[in-house]
């Protein structure tokens, strides 16, 4: 991903097989922000899917300092496999 979207996150979560449930948010709230909040939590929990993504997406946001630093922050407290 080279760029930030809800969409594509969800479409890549799926893919890798996550199980954190990442398009779970209110009605009305601003699908990017909910989808990296969600991300974040799954971090947290341990789910694969979520860290690796949070992996991918460190790098480009590069506009977003404050989102980049929470998902190091995140990874940072996470089991990472050796994979």
């Amino acid at each position: 991903m080279r760029t930030w979207s809800a969409t594509e996150a969800l479409a890549a979560h799926a893919q890798l097989g996550g199980h954190f449930p990442l398009s779970d948010f209110w009605r009305g709230a601003d699908p990017d922000r909910a989808v990296l909040r969600n991300l974040l939590r799954g971090i947290y929990t341990g789910d694969t899917a979520c860290i690796e993504l949070g992996v991918r997406l460190v790098e480009p946001l590069n506009e977003a300092e404050i989102a980049r630093a929470h998902l190091a922050r995140a990874l940072h407290l996470a089991a990472l496999s050796g994979r």
